[in-house]
């Protein structure tokens, strides 16, 4: 999150405002000492460009196409 965070522009302070949490709740995440609720890391997600699934695994989100079954 943090190499996120600063390729986004962001600093802990501005991601704190922008998540509406405190600081220190912040900085908690960002280190791992504490976990985000659901709406939370949505809301990280959606501020450093990326998905909940790369938040959590560091992997990559792939997306795999349904096949059509009327074919």
């Amino acid at each position: 999150m943090k190499e996120l965070r600063r390729a986004c522009g962001h600093t802990q302070e501005t991601m704190s405002e922008a998540l509406g949490i405190s600081l220190d709740g912040y900085k908690q995440i960002e280190r791992g000492r504490n976990g985000a609720s659901i709406d939370t890391l949505l809301m990280i997600a959606e501020e450093l460009n990326t998905t909940v699934d790369y938040l959590i695994t560091g992997r990559n989100c792939v997306v795999v196409e349904a096949e059509n079954k009327d074919e």
